[in-house]
């Protein structure tokens, strides 16, 4: 697992991979309320910032981030970032890509929780579909987000082969 990690560090980050074998990385952030439920996710480096509240389900604002969303957002996020680097790392050619993401929010044991992620991808590749399914099942058991969360994730892909773009 720590050789898999090790791949996808070298992969995205400018690193020579024997320093990224023992590498630890701080993802910081800042929270600042600015009214009633509403604040700032301050990410600081030039990116910026967003505004989250309550989901309107909790009575906040439509139209803005909640902790709900980015909860499910960074596991579809991480999912196709693991799996973009099994793609290359097996040379497959992918033309076309995009996903949705179903995260079931209820109350377990008397507390909200997210028992778990569906996920949605729809793929177009070079690739037969079956290494395609594996793959993906590589990337949900490897991304770091999933790995990091009790959420069971459940993957229903649409696989497509074509030879060119």
């Amino acid at each position: 697992m720590m050789r898999i990690i090790s791949l996808l560090s070298t992969l995205f980050y400018d690193a020579p991979e024997s320093e990224v074998d023992s590498m630890e990385m701080h993802f910081k952030t800042e929270y600042r309320w600015t009214s009633e439920s509403r604040g700032l996710v301050e990410l600081g480096e030039g990116r910026a910032n967003l505004e989250v509240a309550p989901p309107p389900q909790f009575k906040g604002p439509k139209g803005l981030w909640s902790p709900e969303d980015l909860y499910v957002s960074s596991i579809e996020t991480c999912f196709f970032l693991t799996l973009m680097f099994f793609l290359k790392q097996s040379k497959v050619e992918l033309f076309e890509y995009s996903s949705k993401a179903d995260g079931l929010l209820e109350r377990v044991d008397g507390k909200m929780s997210f028992p778990q992620v569906d996920l949605y991808p729809t793929l177009v590749s070079d690739a037969d579909p079956a290494k395609i399914e594996q793959l993906m099942e590589k990337a949900e058991q490897d991304c770091l987000v999933a790995r990091s969360v009790k959420t069971r994730i459940v993957l229903h892909p649409t696989i497509e082969q074509r030879t060119s773009a």
